[in-house]
């Protein structure tokens, strides 16, 4: 169940990459600029700014001609089969989530192979959490063709979804974000020793150039001085010799607007603060850091 693929992707993994937006995650990060990964079944999503209906042109792909209020009442009207046949031609009604049969997988990143080859890319896996769905047949499928596979993880999934695709995966790209347990769980929803866990298991299998580790910074969530102090302690205590880290954005405002929930608005950190950041992590830790701008 994916919600978009994103071909020539730069930031998920070296070189060019087709990346895969697999839906459902256990999380709820306040910051989360992809709400449509977080459940598991398909959603209706409306976007009025997009509707005919609302600039006044009349229109009979969803005959709502009698609506005076569009928003909420149009998600509550439909469900995704109804939606699914639709065909909105401006794409203002639509459906988050969509089943990719491994026959059409194949036939998409045959189309970009070229790019993979020359570019020292691959296909990545993103979400939502991929280790929540069988992801295996997708990625057999690129190890047969020589494809390199890259994985983002938030590591928050039980570890057999993790031992199934370890072997498999040339590259994991993990999330690091709060590391207080009582705060991991109230905020994020996340139980801290499944992910500490799973990291274990990672670094036992893996070699750590196998694994890039991520830090997204959130003002009062992630970026505290209690958790920015037990992120060095993480990254000595594993040895990490490199990080990327970034700052939060609202690039997720419309897709939150689109399924009715409202979004958290957050001040993202300057290249100044990044680059302080940066440096201190660097000075504490002897790790590298790479700041990564969206």
């Amino acid at each position: 169940m994916i919600t978009d693929i994103q071909r020539f992707s730069v930031h998920d993994g070296p070189g060019i990459r087709t990346t895969f937006f697999l839906k459902g995650c256990l999380l709820r990060c306040p910051w989360c600029s992809n709400p449509e990964t977080q459940t598991f079944e398909p959603e209706v999503f409306f976007l009025e700014e997009k509707c005919l209906f609302t600039k006044g042109i009349n229109c009979s792909f969803c005959k709502l001609k009698n609506l005076n209020d569009l928003g909420l009442e149009v998600l509550n009207s439909f469900s995704a089969f109804e939606v699914s046949k639709i065909q909105c031609p401006t794409k203002a009604l639509g459906i988050y989530g969509v089943e990719l049969e491994l026959e059409d997988f194949i036939k998409i990143i045959k189309k970009d192979y070229d790019y993979f080859i020359n570019s020292g890319g691959g296909i990545t896996f993103s979400g939502g959490e991929p280790l929540l769905q069988e992801i295996v047949p997708f990625l057999e499928a690129g190890k047969n063709l020589g494809i390199h596979a890259t994985l983002e993880s938030s590591l928050f999934a039980p570890a057999d979804g993790l031992k199934r695709v370890i072997g498999l995966v040339d590259l994991f790209i993990i999330d690091v974000k709060i590391l207080c347990a009582d705060e991991c769980k109230k905020v994020i929803g996340g139980d801290l020793n499944t992910y500490l866990q799973n990291i274990d298991l990672l670094l036992e299998e893996k070699k750590k150039e196998e694994i890039l580790f991520r830090f997204p910074v959130a003002k009062n969530y992630t970026y505290t001085e209690k958790n920015l102090r037990l992120l060095i302690d993480f990254i000595k205590s594993y040895d990490l010799s490199q990080i990327e880290i970034f700052s939060v954005h609202n690039l997720g405002k419309i897709k939150y607007e689109s399924l009715g929930k409202k979004p958290q608005t957050f001040a993202a950190l300057s290249d100044s603060e990044l680059e302080r950041l940066g440096k201190l992590i660097e000075k504490e830790t002897k790790s590298s850091v790479r700041i990564l701008k969206y």
